[in-house]
């Protein structure tokens, strides 16, 4: 038993060290860009409540679906694609600073990713993170499968 009570207490002065790190905020609240601000507020990726899209993930599904416009594609394009963009939801819950991670090409966006990135940014407002009780942007990171076969 005593064992048990020892690893226990290692493994909260082991979590306690790790997240009590240079780029971490009071109670676990944690950055994924060390400097990254939005209105002087730092960007966290990790908090005590997740910001929601109003009506939940189902409605961000009906969102999605019903808001991207399929662009012409050539016979080159793929036409299974996945397409991983990340913004930022601030205090206000607005959708702020919209990329694509990982673009299928280094000098432009694919017509999808483009189309995509066109949704994003005409987003309606989410309901924002909390840390520690006060809304904090909160760096999102959403992949979307698409598949037009």
């Amino acid at each position: 038993m005593a064992s048990k009570i020892i690893i226990f207490h290692l493994f909260l002065l082991i979590t306690s060290f790790a997240f009590g790190q240079n780029n971490a905020t009071s109670f676990g609240c944690i950055q994924l860009i060390e400097n990254e601000t939005i209105d002087g507020l730092e960007v966290l990726a990790i908090v005590d409540e997740m910001p929601q899209f109003t009506g939940g993930d189902s409605e961000l599904m009906k969102y999605i679906s019903n808001n991207i416009k399929y662009p012409v594609l050539d016979d080159s394009d793929d036409l299974q694609f996945k397409v991983v963009v990340s913004f930022v939801v601030d205090t206000a819950g607005q959708v702020k600073n919209p990329c694509i991670m990982n673009p299928k090409f280094e000098d432009r966006l694919s017509p999808i990713e483009a189309v995509v990135l066109d949704m994003i940014q005409s987003m309606p407002d989410w309901e924002p993170a909390i840390c520690n009780g006060k809304k904090v942007p909160f760096r999102f990171v959403l992949p979307i499968n698409i598949d037009w076969d």
